[in-house]
């Protein structure tokens, strides 16, 4: 049996394609920038369970227990999110929450559980960076009158970040094919579409070989820009 393409199908429906992958780009673009804050956060937090008391006056220990509590919780919620699937986050969303009450529309409900996800990744890889600091520059910052959050701000920061940013890389290409999923709730994502114009269309192998090029531009067009800003931090 000899299959007969049909890629003018394809270019026939490009430009409902690509209005896809524009709200594809959309998303991930806003979820980078949610799970960016996110993962900052909950790595700091996550770097807590090392955390010795200072002072062992009532407010040295109740700032250290606080820190105790926040690491934990900050534990719970990386191990959670990262042993369970994303497609069960997206269900427990948009269809969990109004089961409480909370009614929410599929794009916030896919942007939360993508956040959700991305950020406890994110912040394993903040996590790792600020840990692979010398920790004696810590010390030497602590003895020149540095609180904890200067240091972490103008000392530990911006080392790690240099050493983050190609696995912050992978994770941001990794969500853009990961957006994929919530054309399960019908959100008009690249794979959405996809599924709309095979519909109409009957012809399922082009137009998944359009759709697998188009993600692959994109996730290309990610590591380029990482490989650009690694250069730019070599050189200095």
């Amino acid at each position: 049996m000899v299959y007969n393409f049909h890629f003018e199908v394809v270019a026939k429906n490009l430009p409902f394609l690509l209005k896809g992958a524009e709200n594809t780009l959309l998303l991930s673009a806003i979820t980078i920038v949610t799970s960016i804050i996110l993962g900052i956060i909950v790595g700091v937090f996550r770097t807590f369970g090392k955390s010795k008391i200072e002072n062992k006056n009532i407010r040295g220990r109740l700032i250290f227990g606080v820190k105790f509590l926040v690491y934990y919780i900050a534990t719970i919620y990386v191990e959670i999110i990262r042993g369970t699937p994303l497609l069960v986050q997206i269900f427990m969303v948009y269809f969990g929450l109004p089961s409480l009450g909370i009614e929410i529309n599929a794009w916030p409900a896919g942007l939360i559980a993508l956040t959700l996800n991305s950020g406890a990744y994110i912040a394993e890889i903040v996590r790792s960076g600020i840990e692979s600091v010398d920790g004696g520059q810590v010390e030497a910052s602590r003895s020149l009158g540095f609180n904890y959050f200067e240091t972490l701000l103008y000392i530990i920061l911006p080392q790690a970040i240099k050493m983050i940013i190609p696995p912050l890389t992978s994770q941001f290409a990794a969500l853009i094919k990961d957006t994929s999923l919530v054309s399960i709730i019908a959100i008009s994502d690249l794979t959405f579409t996809g599924q709309q114009v095979i519909t109409r269309t009957f012809r399922s192998f082009e137009v998944w070989i359009a759709v697998a090029v188009i993600y692959l531009i994109m996730t290309l067009a990610v590591s380029l820009v990482s490989k650009h800003f690694e250069r730019r931090g070599d050189m200095k």
